[in-house]
């Protein structure tokens, strides 16, 4: 079967080559116009001043709109860091209507009710313009696969669309600069739950009852996925250690608990997920290069983590049968890390697996090149039916195993370039920011900027190995790193940006400096 693409949709309709070579060199500009140089200037300023944004937006009392929106924001970014997947499909029988897509309406509904000077706001950053091409290339594609695709071109269009997260995120920091501080508090205060919780969602998701579902759907309501818990607890290390690096939220003893705990979840569910252990143990490396104090004890107390659970493991002999074909013992948390750097190590699973993914990778590179350069093959299209892709019959596969092959499938080389742009962009941002804050000796300020600038990198990593950047579970928490990081670069550009000197769990409230 020869799916359409993009490109034969165009021709279908009657629209000449050159229309297509037009919009492309326009996409081009549009993203070069992202990292152009100022006049007059050899380097980008990314903290230059906003002047589009009026200064008595923020006089008076904020909409309570926007409090309603930041409410429903933080409470499913809560059920999707606690339960992932089965939250995600919480939705209205007989419909598509999920709860993220219920928040995106209700933000829409937010910005068109309030003077929330979104357009400004988008235009204040390099990142949330290079995020804005980014959703403007996959909405052309959108209105060109929404005909002959329908409701399966809205589905794939999924990768680009949950974007619009960072810019809600954004603009409510911009509308109140105290929730930096208040946010701050709100995850210090669900970290520890998640730690602790994310054990027992392990155990439930292997050994639950596997026949109790979601409402109107087929996926179990114990389903967490072990690379997404790996992450997440990555995460909750290098704010520990990083973000609240003074113990301001947390004593010395709760972090040096928090932190064991994290490390065990990490190997714990490193046992069944290779792509999950990777991520974190990239975000670790990363932590250990930024921090400036504190790294080795860090390292020390991780290290004794593992030492310790190695001893008892030999001594005991400790092998679980839990995962299927994959105990809890030394010899297989052995095997697994070893299997990264070989996967002949990994046995015939690992390497039949990982040929496998190449294998897919490439040929989808392949086609892109030779047959959809430009466009990809746009929304709408079965990828995993014209690769053959499936993990499991009941629930086939429609991407590529891969998020970021995923982008290039469906957006072409213009999309993939778009989105590598999208975050080289960001992260600049946020560097420039943190060492521009520690020059200033804002160094909790700056400490702050750096933990939200490690926190995309597990879950772009993540992302390699299972696509998980398609599902609201893992892309709104994404997005919300995103929009927070370039919602601070507003605030420093408007002198806005609050001191989190008084921030504690006990007291959230803290002063603002101008």
């Amino acid at each position: 079967m020869i799916l359409p693409t993009s490109q034969s949709v165009l021709a279908a309709t009657g629209t000449t080559s050159w229309v297509v070579v037009g919009i492309t060199i326009v996409a081009f500009l549009a993203a070069g116009l992202v990292i152009m140089r100022p006049p007059g200037g050899t380097t980008v300023r990314l903290l230059r001043p906003g002047p589009t944004i009026p200064a008595d937006r923020y006089l008076g009392p904020e909409p309570k709109q926007m409090r309603w929106l930041e409410t429903a924001l933080l409470a499913i970014l809560a059920g999707y860091i606690l339960f992932d997947r089965p939250f995600a499909w919480i939705h209205v029988p007989k419909t598509p209507l999920f709860v993220g897509e219920a928040v995106i309406a209700l933000g829409v509904w937010v910005v068109l009710s309030t003077q929330s000077g979104v357009g400004s706001i988008i235009r204040s950053t390099a990142s949330l313009r290079a995020l804005r091409n980014f959703m403007l290339w996959g909405s052309m594609l959108l209105a060109l696969g929404i005909l002959p695709w329908g409701l399966d071109a809205i589905r794939d269009s999924a990768i680009w669309y949950y974007g619009i997260i960072a810019i809600f995120v954004s603009m409510l920091l911009v509308s109140n600069p105290n929730r930096v501080g208040e946010w701050l508090t709100k995850f210090a205060k669900i970290l520890p739950i998640y730690l602790i919780w994310f054990p027992f969602a392990t155990v439930l998701f292997q050994i639950g009852p596997q026949n109790i579902l979601v409402p109107d759907s087929e996926v179990p309501i114990f389903f967490h996925r072990s690379g997404n818990m790996a992450v997440l607890a990555a995460i909750g290390i290098a704010f520990l250690w990083m973000a609240d690096g003074d113990s301001r939220l947390f004593t010395p003893r709760q972090r040096a608990g928090l932190t064991t705990v994290a490390t065990l979840v990490i190997v714990f569910t490193g046992l069944q997920n290779r792509g999950g252990m990777v991520a974190s143990a990239a975000l670790l490396a990363a932590l250990m290069f930024l921090l400036s104090k504190r790294r080795t004890e860090m390292v020390m107390m991780m290290t004794s983590v593992l030492i310790l659970g190695a001893a008892v493991g030999i001594v005991f002999n400790v092998q679980i049968n839990l995962f299927g074909d994959r105990d809890i013992s030394i010899e297989q948390f052995t095997n697994n890390i070893t299997s990264i750097f070989n996967p002949d190590e990994g046995g015939q699973r690992q390497t039949e697996t990982t040929a496998w993914r190449i294998r897919i990778w490439e040929q989808v590179l392949d086609d892109v090149s030779n047959e959809t350069p430009i466009m990809g093959f746009g929304m709408g299209p079965d990828l995993g039916a014209r690769y053959g892709i499936t993990t499991n019959d009941d629930h086939p596969l429609r991407n590529p195993h891969n998020s970021h092959v995923g982008v290039l499938a469906r957006t072409g080389w213009v999309g993939a370039t778009l989105w590598l742009m999208l975050w080289i962009t960001w992260m600049a941002e946020m560097q420039t920011l943190r060492r521009r804050l520690r020059y200033r000796n804002h160094l909790r300020e700056s400490a702050l900027v750096g933990w939200l600038m490690l926190t995309p990198i597990p879950i772009l990593i993540n992302a390699i190995f299972d696509p998980t950047l398609e599902g609201a579970q893992v892309a709104m928490v994404l997005w919300a790193f995103f929009g927070a990081g370039s919602g601070l670069v507003i605030l420093a550009q408007t002198n806005r940006f609050p001191s989190l000197a008084s921030v504690s769990l006990d007291d959230s409230r803290f002063a603002r400096t101008r």
